[in-house]
């Protein structure tokens, strides 16, 4: 939602606003470069003093947005050099198309069990030719080290990853970002990155019901399942893609 959301930071300044954005701690660095954001702190930090509180969430809503008015000045947030410079050597190491990916969000989220993927399913996607898999999950799940283990396609850092600035480089470095209904994945879209997003039958309100686009983030591709728990169906079509992607 944080990420999603700060896209009306500029348009709260452009209207006269001072823009005090509280955020997730692993969120401060990346979200603090915000246009129109004049000062970012972490949740649990003091805060300056203020005159008005809107949740993030709400600010649609306070802006009377409908779908064709959805703010879309992407990107609305960029790596930084320190960053990029830090995972330039690792990422641009890698032989052909370099695709981040993440699999799961937060095991504790209420709809895990929807949109997570098990790793496993995945293998008919880490098996493709001519292809670099960068793991980007930052917490691993039962069976997912050995599963990474043998499929020398994937270089696992998703535990080197600091902070989401730090994620937000090595997707900027990366030719495609893959991933559930997650951060990751939102981050992508608010980079402007080339992203697709593994959907579940049913998603969440911000995906709609039909069509492989979205709105929030033009360049983001929608893979859907066909009927309810039909990940198959979502990876063989990943796979058709990645087939025909450029290079």
């Amino acid at each position: 939602d944080s990420i999603q959301f700060v896209r009306y930071a500029p348009l709260l300044a452009r209207s006269g606003a001072k823009v005090v954005l509280e955020v997730q701690p692993e969120l401060k660095s990346l979200l603090a470069g915000v246009d129109g954001v004049t000062s970012c702190h972490a949740r649990g930090e003091t805060l300056p003093a203020y005159d008005v509180y809107c949740p993030l969430g709400s600010l649609p809503l306070a802006f009377k947005t409908e779908p064709a008015t959805i703010p879309a000045d992407i990107p609305y947030l960029r790596a930084d050099e320190t960053h990029l410079a830090k995972w330039q050597p690792i990422i641009e190491a890698l032989p052909g198309k370099r695709v981040a990916l993440a699999w799961a969000g937060h095991a504790k989220h209420p709809n895990d069990r929807n949109r997570a993927i098990a790793l496993a399913q995945l293998e008919p996607l880490l098996a493709l030719d001519g292809i670099s898999f960068v793991s980007v999950q930052r917490d691993l799940r039962a069976d997912d080290a050995a599963i990474l283990a043998r499929h020398k396609s994937v270089t696992h850092i998703g535990y080197k990853l600091d902070d989401m600035a730090d994620t937000a480089a090595v997707l900027a470095l990366a030719d495609l970002t893959i991933a559930v209904d997650t951060s990751v994945i939102h981050l992508a879209g608010a980079m402007g990155r080339e992203a697709w997003v593994m959907l579940p039958f049913s998603p969440d309100w911000r995906w709609t019901l039909t069509g492989d686009h979205s709105p929030w983030y033009p360049r983001m591709r929608l893979f859907r399942q066909a009927k309810p728990g039909d990940w198959s169906g979502v990876i063989a079509s990943l796979r058709d893609a990645l087939r025909v992607a450029p290079g």
